[in-house]
C-alpha cells in the first residue's frame, strides 16, 4: 500500500479514530520521553565513522555527525534526525547543504520521511543505516 494510501485510511489503534473529523492514525509512540529512550536504543550502534548527539534545545532532534574525514572530503558531514510534534513522522535530512546566499532553495530540505510505526516495524537503526548507504549527507560551512 502506498504511502498516501496508508496515511489517509489509517488503523483504529487511535483512541480518538471514533470521533468525526479524528484521524486513524497507529499510534507507535505515546510520548516524547518514548521517542528519546527508542531513538538512544536503536542508534546506540551506528556505522563505524559516524556519531549520534541530541540536539541542544530540541527534545526530537539529532545529528548523525561523520567524525573520520578522508582528505578529499567536506569536513562537515552530517544527517539530522527530526520527530514530527505528534511523534507521528522521523524525518532524515540528507543532501542539503549551504552553498550561495541562503534563501528557499536552502529553506526547503531534502528528506526521507517514514512514518513511526514504519520506523517501529523496521527499525531506526536499520532505516539509518539505509540512507547513509544510499543518500548524500548534508554538507555545511561552505558560507
Amino acid at each position: 500500500m502506498s504511502f498516501l494510501k496508508r496515511f489517509f485510511n489509517k488503523s483504529t489503534s487511535d483512541p480518538e479514530a471514533g470521533q468525526p473529523g479524528a484521524s486513524r492514525r497507529e499510534i507507535a509512540f505515546r510520548t516524547p520521553e518514548e521517542v528519546e529512550h527508542f531513538v538512544a536504543a536503536e542508534l546506540s550502534e551506528l556505522p563505524r565513522d559516524w556519531r549520534l548527539s541530541q540536539h541542544l534545545g530540541s527534545r526530537l532532534h539529532w545529528q548523525i555527525e561523520k567524525i573520520t574525514i578522508k582528505p578529499t572530503e567536506w569536513p562537515h558531514q552530517d544527517f539530522w534526525i527530526r520527530v514530527s510534534s505528534d511523534l507521528q513522522f522521523f524525518i532524515i535530512t540528507c543532501g542539503n547543504n549551504d552553498i550561495g546566499p541562503g534563501g528557499i532553495h536552502q529553506d526547503l530540505q531534502s528528506a526521507r520521511v517514514i512514518e513511526a510505526a514504519c520506523v517501529k516495524r523496521h527499525g531506526l537503526g536499520k532505516c539509518v543505516r539505509h540512507v547513509i548507504a544510499t543518500c548524500k549527507p548534508n554538507e555545511w560551512g561552505y558560507s
